[in-house]
């Protein structure tokens, strides 16, 4: 049976095991759902310079440890506030955008929650 390909989401059919294509997901067997997110968080300006990358590294990595892909990441650096957060007028300051199955997000919110160094974060389902 050849190959067949779709446009949008491929699906793809080769020799009766199906693949999905989504945001640059292969998935074998069980389709699960991916989609394109956004997360900004802000981080404690007592932070170091090295301890603020170190933190955007291990946000980085807890995505691509479950099943994600981060496509790019904004550092932006040290920024003013608008209004104080937690007695903070300023804060270390990163968006990364990624593809992940819908479960990551839980669990991206679950680190943020226990990690002191957080002060806010949003994570944002882009529009299909």
């Amino acid at each position: 049976m050849g190959e067949l390909r779709g446009s949008g989401t491929d699906v793809i059919m080769h020799s009766q095991s199906l693949l999905r294509m989504e945001c640059g997901a292969i998935v074998r067997g069980e389709v699960k759902s991916v989609h394109a997110y956004e997360t900004m968080f802000l981080l404690n300006p007592s932070l170091s310079e090295e301890e603020y990358e170190a933190m955007i590294a291990k946000f980085g990595e807890l995505i691509q440890s479950n099943g994600g892909e981060v496509t790019k990441t904004d550092r932006r650096g040290r920024r003013r506030l608008a209004y104080e957060i937690e007695d903070c007028s300023e804060a270390w300051d990163a968006i990364h955008y990624f593809n992940a199955p819908s479960e990551l997000v839980a669990e991206l919110e679950r680190v943020y929650r226990i990690t002191d160094a957080v002060i806010r974060y949003l994570i944002i389902r882009q529009d299909d």
